[in-house]
C-alpha cells in the first residue's frame, strides 16, 4: 500500500499487489483560518517545504530572478526550515533578489497560505522522488493555483491546465513563464484555483481516504 502510484513505481512493488490510497486533507482546518487583508499589493508567490536538496528551491529562486529581470512585480516567499537555510539565503543575495523572503518555520501555515496567490513546488528527480505533497494539498485546498514539477506523484494530484500547471524538472525558464502568465491573468488564477479546491474536496478528502481504507479491509476480511 502506498499514498501514490509513484511510490510503488519507485520501489518496484509487484503490480498485482499494488494499492494506492492518497492522503486525505482535513478540511476542518480551514474553519480556523483568519481571512487575509483586503488590501492587496503585488501578487504573492510561495514555495513551502524542507530547505534541503529534496526540494529544488534553486530553480524557484532562478525563476524569480528571471521575473525580476523582466520587471514583473511580485512578492515571493521561501517557507520552511532545514540544513540549506543559510545557503539559500546566500543564493537569493547572489541573485540580487529584492522582494523574496525566507520565513523559516511558520506555525499557522493555513493562515499564511490564505494570503498567497500562487503556490510553487519544485523538485529534482535526481535527488528525490516526490510523493503526494502535503504543501500542494494545503495550497490547493484553499483554492490556490499551483505550478509544480512534473515528477513523482505530483501528476496524480495536479492535472496540467485544469487545476494547476506542470513544468519539466529543473527548468527555471519554464517556471518563470508560467508564473508570469498567472501573475498577469487573474481570471486564470481563479479558474485553476477553483478547480484545485474541488479536486481536494472530492478526491483527497479524509472521507475519501477512509472509504478506500474500509474497502481494502472489507476485501481481505
Amino acid at each position: 500500500m502506498s499514498n501514490s502510484a509513484a511510490g510503488h513505481a519507485a520501489y518496484a512493488t509487484p503490480r498485482e499487489k499494488r494499492i494506492v490510497i492518497h492522503n486525505g486533507f482535513d478540511s476542518a482546518r480551514l474553519k480556523r483560518v483568519a481571512l487575509p487583508s483586503t488590501e492587496r499589493g503585488p501578487v504573492m508567490i510561495a514555495m513551502i517545504g524542507r530547505l534541503d536538496k529534496q526540494k529544488d528551491f534553486r530553480t524557484y529562486i532562478d525563476a524569480l530572478a528571471i521575473l525580476q529581470g523582466k520587471g514583473v512585480a511580485f512578492r515571493a516567499f521561501i517557507v520552511g526550515q532545514g540544513d540549506d537555510h543559510e545557503a539559500l539565503k546566500a543564493y537569493t543575495i547572489q541573485r540580487d533578489l529584492r522582494d523574496v523572503h525566507i520565513t523559516g518555520f511558520v506555525s499557522e501555515i493555513d493562515t499564511f497560505i490564505s494570503g498567497v496567490d500562487i503556490g510553487v513546488l519544485c523538485t529534482d528527480p535526481a535527488h528525490h522522488a516526490e510523493g503526494i505533497s502535503n504543501a500542494l494539498m494545503e495550497m490547493m485546498a484553499q483554492g490556490k493555483p499551483v505550478v509544480a514539477t512534473d515528477d513523482g506523484g505530483t501528476p496524480e494530484i495536479v492535472d496540467d491546465g485544469n487545476n494547476g500547471i506542470l513544468i519539466p524538472p529543473c527548468d527555471a525558464e519554464a517556471l518563470a513563464g508560467k508564473l508570469d502568465l498567472l501573475i498577469r491573468d487573474e481570471r486564470l488564477r481563479k479558474q485553476l484555483g477553483a478547480n484545485a479546491a474541488k479536486t481536494i474536496a472530492t478526491k483527497f478528502s479524509l472521507d475519501e481516504m477512509a472509504t478506500k481504507f474500509l474497502q481494502v479491509y472489507d476485501g481481505v476480511a
